[in-house]
């Protein structure tokens, strides 16, 4: 079987671009460092002169995306996206030292970098972007071998392929290899200041694991503080890749993504993905492997990941529960639809019923308007037995206002008013004052037959 060789180093890019011309911005790149690094591969003094060598002209690629408005991965093939710029020649090239955010101060291999930022607009991003060096594949040789305990392919030859510029959320194989731009000194001052920052925060996060803030005693008679720090995904990540490898003749696993109780492998032998899980002891520092199944990767877009990603959130870290959530979800979808169509009948009856209600108001109307009418005629025609007796004007003030009384109020009102009017029918007043009705003299004999005709 073939040893599967990792020809893929991540670095990133950073700081400001420096005009070199019209359509080109220099800046400069810290590719790599000699020795073992985190993808358990060694670059001896030899190998990294062949490096060396072969870095004029190398492409600066990237496949970017105007959707995300970011660069992506690497792609499926290495001929994907397009070229931004290349390594000149000469290269400027130069062995320096940086202090990398772990607090190691390592030597890196340096060069400049031109940049086609005049022809492509996205070309003026890659300063800050991660980066994965690339090797040709088929130049590459070596043996795998143990060095310092720990198994890892020891180069032999090789030569660069290209530097692809990813997304923001790629980690670099090499710590601090970066584009950086001229201005480094202000860019050390301005790494400072992150570094201190993420410094306290460690140290911040640390003191919230303090094990035991009691002091202890010592033989001399002094006291100390235990204090034990969370470990790190970079921690983890390096643990995970030793267990997995442990048993193996040739580097076989690459641990892919870092989470709280699994993480994400690749597996060369297999050609295939698979999900670790591991229990950690911060006590100790230390990681133990659990179980393993095989999971499967899929090309989404970042709408569709980001998705995927609250979905598994939202299930506990993982997509276990959801069979037993969308079938809890069909059967609150059969519920629903039993519910709609109960409704719909309820409101098919309600609105029978307000329809009937309506019919019932409009028949109510006209019953209380024909009724109206009925008193009206039947209030007028009182009137108009008064008014022989009363003056215009309190006829007509009854009229206007002929809805404000009832028939019996209204016979009232006018008899009062008739009193008034003709005060000479009471002649005769009774002992407390109040006027009594005159009685009219008997008639003759031709009056009373008068008077009937």
């Amino acid at each position: 079987m073939d040893k599967p060789i990792i020809d893929s180093f991540s670095v990133k890019v950073y700081g400001q671009l420096e005009p070199y011309n019209e359509v080109i911005s220099k800046a400069r790149v810290r590719i790599f460092y000699k020795g073992l690094n985190r993808n358990a591969t060694y670059i001896s003094d030899e190998f990294a002169e062949k490096l060396v060598n072969s870095l004029p002209y190398t492409p600066i690629k990237g496949i970017f995306s105007d959707e995300t408005h970011d660069f992506t991965d690497h792609g499926d093939s290495r001929n994907e996206g397009k070229a931004y710029g290349i390594v000149p020649y000469p290269a400027n090239f130069a062995w320096e030292d940086f202090e990398d955010s772990d607090g190691v101060t390592r030597t890196y291999a340096c060069a400049d970098v031109l940049l086609w930022t005049g022809i492509y607009e996205e070309a003026k991003l890659i300063p800050g972007k991660p980066q994965s060096m690339e090797l040709y594949g088929k130049s590459l040789k070596g043996e795998w071998k143990y060095i310092n305990g720990q198994k890892c392919y020891y180069f032999t030859d090789g030569c660069f392929l290209g530097l692809e510029a990813l997304g923001e959320n790629v980690e670099p194989c090499f710590e601090g290899a970066q584009f950086y731009s001229l201005m480094e000194p202000f860019m050390k001052l301005a790494k400072s200041f992150e570094e201190l920052s993420t410094y306290a925060k460690k140290t911040i996060d640390g003191l919230s694991r303090i094990n035991e803030l009691a002091p202890k005693e010592q033989d001399e008679g002094e006291k100390q503080m235990q204090i034990t720090f969370n470990l790190s995904d970079e921690d983890k990540r390096y643990m995970l890749m030793q267990l997995l490898n442990a048993d193996k003749e040739y580097f076989t696993y690459a641990v892919v993504s870092v989470y709280d109780e699994y993480a994400i492998a690749y597996n060369y032998e297999t050609d295939s993905f698979e999900k670790v899980n591991y229990t950690k002891n911060n006590d100790t520092d230390s990681v133990e492997l659990g179980e393993r199944e095989k999971v499967f990767n899929m090309y989404v877009n970042e709408g569709e990941k980001n998705l995927l990603e609250n979905i598994r959130q939202a299930n506990g870290g993982n997509f276990e529960l959801i069979d037993e959530k969308l079938n809890s979800l069909q059967n609150l979808n059969e519920k629903v639809t039993e519910l709609t169509s109960c409704n719909e009948g309820l409101q098919g009856e309600l609105s029978t019923l307000r329809e009937e209600k309506t019919s019932l108001e409009n028949e109510l109307n006209s019953l209380k308007e024909y009724k109206l009418q009925i008193e009206r005629a039947e209030k007028n025609e009182l009137i108009n037995k008064y008014a022989l007796k009363l003056t215009d004007e309190t006829v007509q003030k009854y009229r206007e206002q002929i809805d404000n009384y009832s028939a019996l109020d209204l016979k009232k009102e006018l008899s009062f008013e008739l009193v008034n009017n003709n005060p000479d029918i009471f002649t005769i007043v009774k002992d407390d004052g109040a006027p009594v009705p005159k009685i009219d003299a008997p008639k003759s004999g031709i009056e009373e037959i008068l008077s009937k005709y």
